[in-house]
């Protein structure tokens, strides 16, 4: 891993061979990054130049549950403030992957693009088991909506006879009843 960091121009590269690249610095009093993971590390990216942080991803498979297990301990049950309403880092993003496991079974492509501003998530979806728009706002009494263009009913409802028990809880808004 190599990190270079130049504290005069505000600016920070970081590169894991070609697994992960960054680049971060600061743009007229706001952090401006980019990430790039799987096959989009492999090559050199621009200095970002508008402020927020984007992540574009490639990578050879996904297991949403074990991402979710992943990131669970980094969400924190706050809700924003009103001096913190404003201040939070946009971000946008790009995954694609040729291979959305479920208990180990690869279940097909799947790829989602969009973005987090202010406590608002809206995604576009695409792939094998389902094509359509999400988006979350958890300050809303109803904070998930779905709108779905296609869906393969007969491989979900096949993966709705098998068990599986994660150790990952539900998010608080949606185990909330109405």
């Amino acid at each position: 891993m190599t990190v270079t960091a130049d504290i005069d121009s505000g600016r920070i590269e970081s590169r894991l061979a070609d697994i992960a690249s960054a680049r971060i610095q600061q743009r007229n009093g706001s952090m401006a990054g980019s990430l790039y993971l799987g096959s989009k590390a492999e090559s050199a990216h621009a200095w970002p130049n508008q402020p927020g942080i984007t992540i574009n991803a490639n990578i050879p498979q996904l297991d949403p549950l074990a991402w979710q297990q992943a990131i669970t301990p980094l969400m924190v049950d706050e809700a924003p403030t009103s001096s913190s309403e404003g201040t939070q880092t946009p971000l946008t993003f790009s995954l694609t992957t040729p291979c959305v496991v479920y208990q180990e079974e690869c279940l097909g492509s799947f790829s989602a693009n969009g973005g987090v501003n202010g406590g608002f998530v809206d995604m576009g979806l695409s792939g094998n088991l389902v094509t359509g728009r999400l988006q979350y706002n958890a300050q809303s009494p109803q904070p998930l909506d779905m709108a779905i263009e296609a869906l393969s009913l007969d491989r979900l409802l096949a993966l709705a006879n098998v068990q599986h028990a994660s150790d990952a809880p539900t998010p608080d808004s949606l185990a909330k009843s109405g």
